[in-house]
C-alpha cells in the first residue's frame, strides 16, 4: 500500500511538470524621425511574435501629446514572424524638449480573448533636455488588486518642480488615481501608492507599465519615464503558502504514520514466520 501511494504521487508530480500552455510574446523596436516636428514626424516600428501561438487582429496605437495615431491592423502575426509599420505623427506643441511617446498594442489569442501591451519611449522636439527629476517604480505581484509603490526624487538644489505624473497601464488593468499634479521642493523626495485593480487580466500574465514624469522650466519641456512590471497570480491559496509550523507538523505526522505502517508490516511478517515455524512436521 505505501509503495502504491508513493508511485501515485510521483506520477502526479511528473504530470504537473509536463503541463505547459501556449503563449504570445510581442517584442517591439521603435524608431522616431522627429527632425520635422512639430509639423510632422514618423514612427517606424517592427513587431515580432516570440511566443508559440499566433497573435490575432494586431493593431498598434501611438499616444503622443494628447493625440492618438493608429497603425493598420493585421489579421495575424504568427510565431517567429514580424511586421513593420510607419505611422505619421504631428503636434501643435512648439516648446523645445523631450516628450513621452507611448506605443499601445492590442491583439487577441486563438480563443478570441483580448490582450494589450504598452511600450514607452521619448521624442525630442527641436532640442533635447536632461531632467532633474527621477524615481523608482517597483514591480507588483497581485491577484485581484494591489498597491504599487512609487518614489520620486527632485535633484535640483535650488528650484521646486511642478510635476505632472501619469501612470500608463494596459487595458486589462485599471487605477482610479492614475494622474496626479505634484509640487516638489528643492532636493526632496515624495512617495506615493497607486491602487491597481484587475479588470480582465488573466492569472499568469506579465505586464510592462510606466509612470511618466513631466514638467516645464525655462521655456523647455522635461520628461522622465519610470518602468515597472505587474504579474497576475492565482487567487486561490496554495499549500506552499501555509505557515512553516503547519507544514512541519504535517511532515511529522506523515513520518509518524509511515513509521507505524512500516512497523506493523514488519510485525505481521515476523508473526507469520513464527507461526510457520511452530507448525509440526507431517
Amino acid at each position: 500500500m505505501p509503495k502504491l501511494l508513493f508511485s501515485s504521487l510521483l506520477v502526479s508530480i511528473f504530470l504537473i511538470n509536463l503541463v505547459s500552455a501556449s503563449f504570445i510574446s510581442l517584442t517591439t523596436q521603435i524608431q522616431v524621425n522627429s527632425t520635422s516636428l512639430p509639423e510632422e514626424g514618423l514612427v517606424s516600428l517592427t513587431m515580432e511574435n516570440k511566443g508559440d501561438e499566433p497573435a490575432m487582429a494586431v493593431q498598434p496605437e501611438i499616444e503622443f501629446i494628447s493625440k492618438s495615431f493608429l497603425g493598420e491592423a493585421i489579421s495575424q502575426l504568427d510565431p517567429g514572424s514580424s511586421h513593420s509599420w510607419n505611422i505619421p505623427i504631428s503636434t501643435n506643441i512648439n516648446t523645445p524638449g523631450r516628450y513621452p511617446l507611448i506605443l499601445k498594442t492590442r491583439y487577441y489569442d486563438l480563443n478570441n480573448y483580448a490582450f494589450s501591451s504598452i511600450s514607452p519611449s521619448y521624442v525630442v522636439i527641436k532640442e533635447d533636455t536632461s531632467p532633474l527629476v527621477f524615481g523608482t517604480l517597483k514591480s507588483l505581484e497581485m491577484s485581484d488588486s494591489g498597491k504599487l509603490p512609487l518614489e520620486i526624487i527632485n535633484l535640483d538644489e535650488n528650484l521646486q518642480k511642478n510635476i505632472k505624473l501619469r501612470l500608463h497601464l494596459p487595458k486589462e488593468l485599471t487605477s482610479e488615481n492614475s494622474t496626479l499634479q505634484l509640487t516638489m521642493k528643492p532636493k526632496s523626495k515624495a512617495n506615493y501608492e497607486f491602487n491597481i485593480e484587475r479588470f480582465s487580466a488573466l492569472p499568469g500574465s506579465n505586464y510592462v507599465i510606466a509612470a511618466i514624469l513631466e514638467y516645464d522650466e525655462n521655456s523647455k519641456h522635461y520628461t522622465n519615464i519610470l518602468r515597472g512590471n505587474i504579474k497576475l497570480v492565482e487567487n486561490s491559496p496554495s499549500p506552499i503558502k501555509l505557515p512553516v509550523t503547519i507544514i512541519i507538523t504535517i511532515i511529522i505526522i506523515l513520518a509518524f504514520i509511515s513509521i507505524i505502517i512500516f512497523l506493523e508490516i514488519k510485525r505481521k511478517k515476523k508473526l507469520a514466520k513464527e507461526q510457520k515455524n511452530e507448525q509440526p512436521p507431517n
